[in-house]
């Protein structure tokens, strides 16, 4: 089965370009690599979590990895209650996403 290798998706035989990206399909995805492995990068803060899991959706579907971090306490000193991390290297694709779907 071929899949794609930003996506992550597996098509049937025959397919040539994955239908969310665009990329041509391989035979066989490479190994992700270990989460300790990637350089993380956080996104600007979010208004709240249904923001931020609206993002980290469109993300997942664009083939950027996310990582999502909760505060369990948040409060009026400064805690950033949801946030979001992209590996460093999508960090610019990320953002514009972000920003195209909630504003600065």
């Amino acid at each position: 089965m071929p899949f794609c290798p930003n996506c992550r998706d597996e098509y049937v035989v025959g397919v040539e370009r994955c239908e969310g990206c665009g990329r041509a399909l391989v035979a066989e995805l490479p190994p992700l690599p270990a989460l300790g492995d990637v350089r993380w990068r956080e996104l600007p803060s979010f208004n709240n979590e249904a923001e931020a899991q609206m993002v980290r959706a469109a993300l997942d579907t664009s083939g950027i990895r996310t990582m999502l971090k909760r505060d369990v306490f948040v409060s009026g000193f400064g805690s950033h209650g949801t946030v979001v991390f992209v590996p460093e290297e999508s960090y610019d694709e990320a953002a514009g996403i972000r920003r195209s779907m909630v504003g600065d």
